[in-house]
């Protein structure tokens, strides 16, 4: 996207497309994908790479948060609010760490149960935030009712997920799981009516665009209620918000680029994001780890183990602190530092921004 130079009518609108084609593709072929993957059941040779790549991809999301802070004027908010930024999401980490190694069995199974709820409410504040973009993108008005669609159906889903993803480490609450995922599919049931009645109630409001980017954030979480299997209820959503994210960051990262000189992120930056990413792995097969017999027999790595297994569910936690409030339009400094940014959706100049920024709280969490 070109964000350079001065732009034309016609580039800025080519671009303001593109970036919404973007983060439809990023949402549809990823789900598309593992709802394909999970469909087949066993897989081989280059579908068994296109997986794993893309669940390095999604995992990788959180560490690409640090790409905030090697941007000048990002810092600037962070001088704004150091607890956000720098205290909380530290002390989340190393309490993590610490709790998650002492704390035995149940403070890790609530820590997952904690994680899972945020996390879910986390990919619901994004999909907020892409509906949000994509109507900044194509000037559209977002109404309230359509907003809270997308609120409900994030709601409908964090009681699901407790099932899809605590049936096996959770088996004591499987019951309230059950309880709560049938709840929240009755619920979904009576969201998806009312997004369809927002619509046709709407509709002279609705252009093509409009309606896409609506029904693709409110069928977001479909998955969830369609299948048991990991792939189709869990990762074809969560890899599709991690790709959407990287939509967000490639726009950011190639406008700091070329407003500051920047080639790209610096080797230190890299290698803390190598080193982030490897703690989500050890935290998402922590369990498998400790399997081993070697392993599982051993105090030292298991103790290990578990340590940075809560360092990689803090740093988690932290990457949903930090984008809750990096993302916020509604924040006037956060507002200025994505106006600069993007400034291909805003046109660059402030009467644009005040027009198509709502008053009320917009926030891109992404993770």
């Amino acid at each position: 996207m070109t964000t350079g130079a001065p732009l034309s009518s016609a580039n800025l609108t080519l671009d303001r497309r593109l970036f919404t084609l973007a983060l439809l593709l990023s949402t549809w072929l990823p789900m598309a994908f593992f709802i394909t993957v999970g469909s087949l059941g066993t897989l081989g040779g280059r579908l068994d790479m296109a997986k794993a790549t893309l669940l390095l991809v999604g995992g990788a999301h959180v560490a690409a948060t640090l790409m905030l802070y090697v941007d000048k004027r990002f810092l600037s908010l962070v001088r704004e609010s150091k607890a956000r930024y720098i205290y909380v999401p530290l002390a989340l980490i190393l309490a993590s760490g610490v709790v998650f190694t002492f704390g035995g069995r149940v403070i890790q199974v609530a820590s997952y149960v904690i994680l899972w709820g945020w996390q879910t409410w986390h990919y619901g504040r994004q999909n907020v935030g892409v509906y949000s973009f994509a109507g900044i993108a194509q000037g559209w008005v977002r109404g309230g009712f359509e907003r809270r669609a997308l609120q409900l159906t994030t709601l409908c889903a964090v009681c699901a997920t407790f099932k899809i993803l605590g049936r096996d480490l959770a088996p004591s609450l499987r019951s309230a799981f059950d309880a709560l995922y049938e709840a929240g599919f009755l619920a979904f049931i009576g969201v998806l009516v009312f997004s369809v009645g927002v619509f046709v109630k709407n509709r002279r409001d609705f252009s093509l665009s409009k309606a896409i980017v609506f029904f693709t954030c409110v069928l977001f979480f479909l998955p969830m209620f369609l299948s048991q299997d990991l792939d189709i209820a869990f990762f074809s959503y969560a890899i599709a918000h991690g790709c959407q994210y990287f939509a967000f960051m490639g726009v950011l990262s190639l406008n700091l680029g070329m407003t500051d000189g920047r080639r790209g992120v610096s080797a230190s930056m890299a290698a803390l994001a190598a080193v982030l990413l490897s703690l989500g792995v050890v935290g998402y097969w922590g369990a498998d780890l400790k399997g081993i017999e070697w392993i599982g027999s051993n105090p030292v790595p298991v103790t290990l183990i578990d340590f940075l297994a809560g360092l990689g569910l803090g740093t988690t936690l932290a990457h949903f602190v930090i984008d809750a409030g990096a993302w916020r339009l509604s924040e006037p400094s956060a507002r200025t530092y994505m106006t600069h940014r993007f400034g291909f959706l805003f046109g660059g100049t402030p009467a644009r921004s005040r027009a198509l920024v709502p008053e009320a709280p917009v926030t891109l969490s992404v993770g």
